[in-house]
């Protein structure tokens, strides 16, 4: 038996049955029935039955949102990802297309944002699927605290929601970690770079 970390007061737990759901007393309040199933956000989970596709269930083991789904993932700020033969897009807890299934890679929303992939390149749309940071990062990580890591060319940076370079989010002490190819350095605020050393 295996067990995940609590998240909303539950823990998905592993047997040699299935996959189901403990509470913080330990009870089980989701049969090990599922053979794949996801932590709770949003007051729903996705859960694969044996035999059946991805849909979400609540805390209560109801279908909420049906099995239709290749693969599913688990909601943040109301939408979640699901994909269908390939192709990803968003859902929301009606289960509705909020965004369409029409992109290989995206990434969960962040700050009102969401990492997307166009043609081999990354970048970041709204709860609506407009396009708000163009795609022509080489890698991106999703919003934290108003910045976001990118890779432009050879260099990760920090850009802010305007797709604005953010070293004005750093304060005078402290430097952004980059890497020129698999050599790490370090940026400070005045633009000044540094790598170190190969054999660090």
């Amino acid at each position: 038996m295996r067990a995940s970390g609590f998240s909303s007061g539950t823990a998905v737990v592993s047997t040699t049955s299935g996959y189901g759901v403990i509470d913080s007393n330990g009870d089980v309040i989701i049969p090990y029935e599922y053979e794949r199933l996801g932590t709770f956000h949003n007051d729903l989970a996705p859960a694969k039955p044996y035999g059946k596709k991805y849909g979400y269930i609540d805390k209560c083991n109801n279908l909420i949102i049906s099995n239709e789904w290749d693969k599913a993932n688990i909601f943040f700020e109301g939408l979640a990802i699901v994909e269908l033969n390939g192709k990803c897009g968003f859902i929301n807890k009606n289960g509705d297309i909020k965004i369409p299934l029409k992109y290989k890679y995206v990434d969960h929303f962040s700050e009102g944002l969401a990492v997307f992939q166009r043609n081999g390149k990354y970048g970041f749309m709204n709860y609506d699927g407009v396009v708000v940071i163009d795609p022509i990062y080489k890698d991106a990580e999703p919003f934290g605290g108003g910045i976001a890591q990118i890779r432009l060319g050879k260099l990760w940076g920090y850009i802010d929601r305007n797709g604005i370079f953010a070293t004005k989010y750093l304060k005078s002490t402290e430097t952004a970690i980059l890497y020129h190819g698999e050599v790490p350095g370090h940026l400070n605020k005045d633009l000044v770079v540094r790598f170190f050393p190969h054999n660090l």
